[in-house]
């Protein structure tokens, strides 16, 4: 559909190739486990005996799973299905070009293909003893077994096989059903969603309604199986693992397989209207997954949208919306040139994650702004050209329903947009309107040790939502996280206060994954701006977040993020670093680690990222992207690296400027410190470049060397060194408003 973009399948690689792994791994799996409710086990070629299966565990091409009775595996395929195998269930998966395909053996599976994230032409089948099912992206449930000769069953000689298969009808009654393509004994018939189908032998029956018990019956992962749990306090999260078919709702009409939640456990003390507190609202008041109709725009028609203003759409086969019009300042602000707007049908006061990505293939200026429920939460001025970008965004809805629109502005070039998606975001705390959560006790909201966790989001608090805290957040001891989403929403009026000298959040050993769907571990947002009297600058004045600690501390703890910190029209006044990374932590951010997006102002006494003994590795982006015409203030060094750290940037520079945004450090750019080794390695394609302060800086789109001042870029550079692959920039700037000041003391 495009061109290369930053996944959690690269941090997954890149995260081999930087620890040893035996040597069977070498084979690019094709699967992970993503929860396990009693015991499966697992048969390699590469073994001489099968294994137990255990969470997180890699599912490689002709692995055997079988699974034991009162258990149940789900396992993510490749990023584009979720296979929910059954108790005393046996199934085989093996991939080759443009498919992949399940032999299931004998037992039930439950399927959901993400339609969206398959190639064109490239399909999933199901392959019974009896029975084949092809399909590019649907949810449906294959159940298999023996029988023997029966006049009632229609005959079917001894040994053979039954296969039933259900369809999950669309989410949308006027959008067209997927279908599963059937072959059985040489002849094919098509089951359209709310369909289902049976074959005895090589008989296949007749269309029958599809019956939605089976999607439970089997299916369901019953409360306190799988083994010792936690305290009663945190029963939600563990409970919420077992449905990460959230993790492709985005995608999947219909929001996937609905399991029923367990029943709730006691919220802890000190909760006071705290909605969805510990576990998932039940299914009577839980949104829908999937809201958006026709997200993609293969289909070359643009149903469910409404169109205003000059509009074009080219390009429609590959993939992506495109937008032609005149640019021109007379036409207004951004967007004003055309719209592209849905309305969604919502539930007041739940929170939904909205999705989308840009590409601005060239040509000046390309302007674009997306807004929900009337209130803009996403704007870019003068979009460089680029590949593909992907953007995701927690919304609460403050209605029965809310309007998610796209506004565009550009020269007869284009913009393009595609993979629009919102999906339903339960956390285990939510604070909405007039919730609040008040706990005076030093110790953490949710504690773990030595048990791995799986749910969506820990919390957000929104739309005047108090959280009050003497305590950290979180603190977790050898406690594997699994947090498809943001770690912590922070949005819409909404405000977290901690009092504690403590990290907000503590990971101490484990490894660790957060947003894969796109979102960063910490999502700041404020509402209301003002005139910054000293820049000019029009900048956040609410302050959603206040901590006297690090945001968040790692100790021997390897972590993987899309993102670690993104701070939207806010202030932030932090008194310790933002990330605390120490003794052998490994942070690996798919894209820039700490972004102020829009009118963000943030003040730092001390170091924004220090790292001691540790090693921050960014795939695509900047260690610090200031955009948007947001301001930063440093007072101390911005990096700090110490006893042998790295900082590496793998495609970006150090620091990112743009939009008329200003940074100030009246310290170094790095300080380097304790018993030396430290390293910060930089490798782009920004330049040509001009020399400032002894530093290559990449001016761009209008951008004076005259705005920047750098005056002492390392501190002890005895203790550390620079290393700048050829034509790399160590800091970006945009913009003519752009200013950059390190004073070095």
């Amino acid at each position: 559909m495009r061109s290369v973009r930053v996944t959690s399948l690269a941090i997954v690689a890149l995260l081999e190739a930087l620890s040893p792994v035996p040597s069977h791994a070498q084979v690019q799996p094709v699967g992970v486990v993503t929860t396990l409710t009693g015991r499966a086990d697992i048969t390699r070629a590469t073994l001489s005996q099968p294994l137990i299966l255990k969470f997180k565990d890699d599912v490689f091409e002709r692995d055997r799973i079988a699974t034991a009775e009162n258990s149940i595996v789900r396992v993510l395929l490749g990023g584009k299905a979720i296979v929910t195998v059954r108790e005393l269930s046996v199934l085989t998966i093996t991939e080759e070009p443009g498919r992949a395909t399940i032999d299931l053996t004998s037992g039930k599976i439950a399927v959901a293909v993400a339609k969206q994230r398959m190639r064109p032409g490239e399909t999933l089948d199901v392959r019974t003893p009896n029975a084949v099912a092809a399909v590019r992206g649907t949810v449906f449930v294959v159940e298999t077994h023996q029988v023997g000769t029966s006049q009632a069953s229609g005959g079917g000689a001894p040994g053979s096989f039954a296969t039933t298969i259900d369809v999950k009808p669309p989410q949308n009654p006027q959008a067209a059903p997927d279908i599963v393509s059937v072959t059985v004994g040489g002849q094919t018939r098509d089951v359209p969603g709310g369909s289902g189908i049976s074959a005895i032998g090589n008989a296949l029956g007749q269309l029958r309604a599809w019956n939605p018990t089976t999607f439970v019956t089997g299916l369901t992962v019953q409360p306190g199986s799988g083994g010792p749990k936690a305290d009663p306090a945190v029963q939600g999260s563990i409970d919420k693992g077992t449905d990460q078919a959230a993790l492709l709702g985005t995608v999947i009409g219909g929001g996937g397989i609905g399991f029923p939640p367990p029943p709730p456990p006691p919220p802890p003390p000190g909760i006071n209207q705290c909605q969805n507190c510990g576990n998932p609202p039940p299914p009577s008041q839980q949104a829908p997954t999937g809201l958006i109709v026709n997200g993609g725009f293969e289909t070359g028609n643009f149903n469910g949208w409404t169109q205003s203003g000059n509009l074009g759409f080219t390009g429609v086969s590959t993939g992506f919306y495109a937008h032609s019009g005149t640019y021109g300042a007379s036409l207004g602000p951004i967007g004003s040139d055309g719209f592209l707007s849905q309305i969604l049908a919502t539930i007041a006061g739940k929170p939904y994650i909205v999705s989308f990505s840009l590409r601005s293939p060239g040509g000046f200026p390309n302007d674009f702004n997306a807004s929900w429920a009337g209130e803009t939460f996403f704007s870019r001025v003068n979009i460089p050209s680029g590949d593909w970008e992907s953007f995701s965004f927690t919304e609460v809805a403050t209605g029965s329903s809310s309007v998610l629109q796209f506004g565009f502005r550009n020269d007869p070039s284009f913009l393009g947009l595609d993979d629009v998606s919102v999906i339903s975001d339960p956390p285990l705390f939510f604070l909405g309107s007039g919730g609040t959560l008040t706990r005076t006790g030093t110790d953490p909201l949710l504690r773990l040790s030595n048990a791995p966790q799986t749910f969506d989001s820990l919390m957000i608090v929104c739309c005047g939502g108090r959280v009050s805290l003497g305590g950290p957040l979180l603190q977790a001891l050898n406690s594997d996280l699994t947090v498809p989403f943001s770690l912590l929403s922070v949005i819409q009026g909404g405000s977290l206060r901690s009092t504690s000298t403590d990290p907000l959040v503590q990971l101490l050993g484990g490894t660790h994954s957060f947003g894969s769907m796109g979102l960063p571990m910490f999502e700041i947002a404020g509402v209301n701006t003002a005139v910054d009297a000293q820049t000019g600058l029009t900048l956040g004045i609410d302050q959603p977040l206040q901590i006297a600690a690090p945001l968040l501390d790692t100790a021997q703890a390897t972590v993987s993020a899309h993102q670690a910190v993104r701070i939207d029209a806010a202030l932030l006044e932090a008194t310790a670093p933002l990330l605390s990374l120490r003794d052998g932590s490994r942070f690996i951010s798919a894209t820039d680690a700490v972004q102020l997006s829009y009118q963000a102002k943030v003040t730092s006494l001390g170091s924004v990222v220090r790292l001691d003994r540790s090693a921050l590795t960014v795939a695509q982006g900047a260690a610090l992207n200031v955009a948007g015409g947001s301001l930063i203030r440093v007072t101390g060094d911005l990096f700090s690296l110490s006893n042998g750290s790295t900082l590496q940037l793998l495609n970006g520079p150090l620091v990112s400027l743009s939009g008329g945004s200003i940074l100030s450090v009246n310290g170094a750019l790095i300080g380097f410190g304790g018993t030396g080794g430290n390293l910060v390695s930089v490798t782009n394609s920004l330049c040509p470049c001009t020399s400032i302060g002894g530093l290559p800086v990449s001016l761009t789109g209008g951008a004076v060397a005259s705005n920047v001042s750098i005056a002492g870029a390392i501190k002890n550079g005895n203790l550390g060194s620079l290393s700048l692959a050829p034509n790399s920039a160590a800091i970006r700037i945009d913009g003519a408003a752009t200013k950059v000041t390190i004073g070095g003391l």
